[in-house]
């Protein structure tokens, strides 16, 4: 995008440790302004808008700090206006002079919070359905002023309602860079693991994915091998994932500077998700680097690839451990599948050919 327009930056930042990454930033745009998310009071402006009986995730996200920055971006005449996820329209919202406005949903997130809500007891299912539900009202809106929608893959934009007085929601998906992405040589030591799981370890959909796997499949795998590893790489691992930290052969890492090494050190990548939304960076990142991917079918779903032959796919606790096992125990399958991925990755996810879709809107 910088290589087309002068950018003007407005963005959370949720980490303090991403603030190092500021100067990069300002080398690429024309302006950024960054405001530091306090968790505590989003929490309190979710609960005030969920009592409202309006969406708690949009209440987390309105802060008036951000406000005032979009408001003094606006004030560059802006030919375009891009907001990521349905969560951040709000603040584009209000039309000024002839700027597109553009809203990357990514994800179809009141799908996201109905599949949470299945899986969910009581009261929890009944808050999770009713955030569903107005989320899905705000998604609506959004439709009916936005210039244009766009999903992270056709099968995420298919789940957004087909309405005729709202525009249909079209898709560009996400890319890699596959070269800093690149295979390298097994690593030994304190990165080498027989599985990996890669991911913000503070997100419900990925602490659910851990536990599924070190309670279901990881069991069947230390019986085949004791002396297995399983290596969880992320930052802010929840309380209860940092309890499975040297049990069974599972380490709890936490967050790293790179995940490149980590990625190099383990002989598989795993993505068990039971929800997923979208396109995982993970998997992409990991299948550029070569690396044989086991990924359930909500993963895979979002993926172009041919499956067993670039991606395996597993369901079942059985599928998953007859997966790893067959990944591990023969290394040439397992070199043949990530060199297959790797292909994959530079040939129809590189950066360049996948922003393309998105371009092509702009002026």
């Amino acid at each position: 995008m910088a290589a087309r327009y002068k950018v003007h930056l407005v963005s959370f930042l949720d980490d303090v440790h991403d603030v190092r990454y500021k100067n990069e930033l300002q080398d690429l745009c024309a302006s950024v302004q960054l405001v530091q998310l306090k968790k505590g009071r989003a929490r309190v402006r979710a609960i005030a808008r969920h009592l409202e009986g309006r969406s708690a995730s949009f209440g987390y996200f309105f802060d008036q700090r951000i406000d005032s920055a979009v408001r003094k971006a606006r004030q560059n005449k802006l030919a375009v206006e891009v907001a990521f996820s349905s969560s951040m329209a709000p603040y584009i919202a209000h039309h000024v002079g002839d700027a597109i406005r553009i809203i990357d949903f990514c994800d179809a997130d009141s799908a996201k919070w109905h599949e949470y809500s299945v899986s969910a007891t009581f009261p929890l299912r009944r808050i999770l359905a009713r955030e569903a539900c107005a989320v899905a009202r705000e998604e609506t809106e959004i439709r009916s002023w936005a210039d244009h929608t766009f999903a992270i893959t056709p099968a995420e934009a298919a789940l957004f309602p087909q309405q005729p007085e709202l525009r249909p929601v079209d898709w560009w998906s996400n890319g890699v860079d596959a070269d800093y992405f690149s295979p390298g040589p097994m690593l030994a030591g304190p990165f080498s693991s027989d599985a990996v799981f890669i991911g913000a370890m503070d997100y419900r959909a990925n602490i659910q994915a851990v536990e599924h796997f070190t309670k279901d499949i990881w069991p069947r795998i230390r019986k085949a091998k004791p002396n297995a590893v399983f290596s969880v790489v992320g930052r802010n691992p929840a309380r209860r994932i940092k309890k499975l930290d040297g049990r069974h052969g599972v380490r709890v890492i936490g967050r790293v500077e790179d995940v490149r090494p980590w990625l190099i050190g383990a002989r598989v990548s795993v993505a068990p998700l039971q929800v997923a939304r979208g396109l995982q960076n993970k998997v992409l990142e990991a299948m550029a680097m070569a690396k044989p991917v086991v990924a359930s079918p909500e993963v895979a779903v979002g993926i172009r690839c041919a499956p067993e032959g670039e991606l395996v796919i597993a369901q079942s606790p059985d599928q998953w451990t007859d997966a790893i096992l067959s990944l591990l125990n023969y290394q040439d399958r397992a070199n043949k599948i990530g060199e297959a991925a790797r292909r994959r990755m530079v040939t129809d996810y590189q950066w360049d050919s996948s922003i393309k879709r998105f371009t092509n809107h702009l002026p």
